[in-house]
This record gives structure tokens, C-alpha cells and sequence, in this order.
């Protein structure tokens, strides 16, 4: 508190005013008195800065050791990324050794289901590792980001028609949290991955309008690796939907120039790995 109160050139005068004493508040810089929550709230607010940011800067301007895995988890964008997803695993597991942690437990168990699901191509295993963190989240009244940002990535342990029910409650709860986070990743990610279940499933006309719905959505934001994947998918899709009639050809062979046009080697080789996974073959 004092070091984010003097770089910004203010007095404790200025900063507890309305709140504490300046006497209450010089202890409490000194750590010999707890604000409480109402009041260290209104203190963060006269400093001109959020809580996330507060816990940043008293870090040292590092991130914690949980903060740090759930960015990477919150970035991970491809099952294809079997490497990172292992290594992530490992730091998951790092992570536990020293202390219990019921969210780096369910992020580490999201991944080991990604993970058998992309080797096996077979969910069974996969909803087996991840099916308990629905069990706990069905029972709660309101699910917040971090539940949301499990479920996103595990869509795929439920029946179809259940995991499109699921998805749009959290799309319609991701709208709630637009105004504090970027939802915007979140948006396209949830639409990619309900429409790789349906199309799993064999559901072509149910898969083609999320990749129609993430197309816009991810070149608006900018998530070039998310529209390239999106763009594949929905080429895909078409490819099957119209028996290889190459309605989609045009989709697949836009995402693999942009790729290349990126330079992007781990995102053109994820496209192509998806590409194999239904037998299709497509070259720059």
C-alpha cells in the first residue's frame, strides 16, 4: 500500500480520507493493523488500481506460481498441443506436491482428459478423468470464470444434446463477465469446441452454424490461430456434409495459406494434423 501510494505521489491523508484514520491507516501501511474488507476495498479504489493488479504489484510485478498456470490454461488453444498440454501436466503436479489445490487439481485433470481424448480419439477414458468436476459444478446455483473456464474445454464428457444446453448457459454467463475480462478468446473457443463435439458426432448441420458463429467473432478479435482452425472446421464440415463434393475446399485452403502467410509452423501442422484425423490431404 505505501509503495503504490508513494509512487503515485500521494499522502495518507489524501488516500484514507472517508475511510480510516490517517493514524489507522499509517498502521495499516505498517501491517500492525487488517482494514477490513469494505474499507481495504475503498483503499484499493482510492489508489486507482484493481486487486488483481494489487496482488500483482506486491509481487513483485511477477505473477504467482496459480496465476501462472491458470494463464497458460486459459491460453491453451488445441488439443493438437499434446507437448505443451504434457508440460503443463508436470507443472500441475509441481504445483500439488507442495500444497492442495482444488483448482490446479481440475485443471490438471481437464488436461489429462484433453490429452487421452486427442491420443485415443475415444472419450470414454477422457470423461472418466473429468466427469466428478460436473458433478460438483451441476450442483451450484451460479457458476463463475474459472468454472467456466473448465467447462470450456470439457465439453466433451457430456451426451450431445446436453453439451449444447451447457454451452449456451455459459455463453450467456461469459456475457456477464465481458465488462472484466476478455471474453472474447472464451466466446470463439466455446463455439469451436461445441461444434468439434457435433461434428464428432456425425451432426453436420448442427456443427456448421457454431463455425459460422466463430468465423466473424475471431477475425473481429483477431485470434488468427482460433479463425484458421475455425475456418478448417467448417471446410470440413462441408467436405462431409455434401460427401466430398468440395463445397469446403475453398474454407481449408484458406486456412492453410494464412497460416503459411503467418509463418505459423505450429499452427499449420495442428491444421494439417486435424486435416488427417479425417483423412483429407491439402497443400499449399
Amino acid at each position: 500500500m505505501k509503495f503504490i501510494r508513494e509512487s503515485k505521489n500521494l499522502t495518507q491523508q489524501s488516500v484514507s480520507e472517508g475511510i480510516l484514520s490517517r493514524s489507522n491507516y499509517q498502521k495499516a501501511e505498517h501491517g500492525e493493523v487488517m482494514p477490513s474488507f469494505d474499507r481495504f476495498a475503498a483503499i484499493v479504489s482510492k489508489l486507482n488500481i484493481t486487486f488483481d493488479e494489487f496482488i500483482f504489484v506486491r509481487n513483485d510485478y511477477k505473477p504467482t506460481e496459480k496465476q501462472m498456470l491458470l494463464y497458460q490454461y486459459a491460453e491453451f488453444r488445441t488439443s493438437s498441443q499434446e507437448n505443451k498440454i504434457e508440460k503443463l501436466i508436470s507443472e500441475c503436479d509441481e504445483y500439488l506436491s507442495k500444497k492442495a489445490d482444488q483448482l490446479i487439481f481440475d485443471i490438471r485433470a481437464c488436461l489429462e482428459g484433453i490429452l487421452l481424448a486427442e491420443k485415443e480419439h475415444d472419450f470414454s477414458h477422457a470423461r472418466l478423468k473429468v466427469h466428478y468436476i460436473w458433478e460438483r459444478l451441476s450442483k451450484s446455483e451460479q457458476l463463475y470464470w474459472n468454472d467456466i473456464l473448465l467447462l470450456r474445454n470439457i465439453i466433451f464428457i457430456f451426451e450431445l444434446e446436453s453439451a449444447i444446453h451447457i454451452t449456451k448457459q455459459l455463453l450467456k454467463q461469459l456475457e456477464r463477465y465481458k465488462y472484466l475480462y476478455d471474453t472474447k478468446n472464451m466466446a470463439v473457443s466455446l463455439r469451436i469446441n461445441m461444434g468439434t463435439i457435433c461434428l464428432m458426432n456425425d451432426r453436420y448441420d448442427l456443427a456448421l452454424p457454431y463455425f459460422e458463429e466463430a468465423i466473424p467473432l475471431a477475425r473481429k478479435a483477431r485470434l488468427y490461430f482460433s479463425y484458421c482452425m475455425v475456418l478448417l472446421k467448417k471446410g470440413i464440415t462441408l467436405q462431409l456434409m455434401n460427401n466430398g463434393q468440395n463445397d469446403g475446399i475453398d474454407f481449408i485452403q484458406k486456412a492453410l495459406n494464412i497460416s503459411q502467410a503467418l509463418g505459423d509452423q505450429e499452427l499449420y501442422e495442428s491444421l494439417e494434423k486435424e486435416l488427417a484425423h479425417y483423412e483429407m490431404t491439402f497443400h499449399c
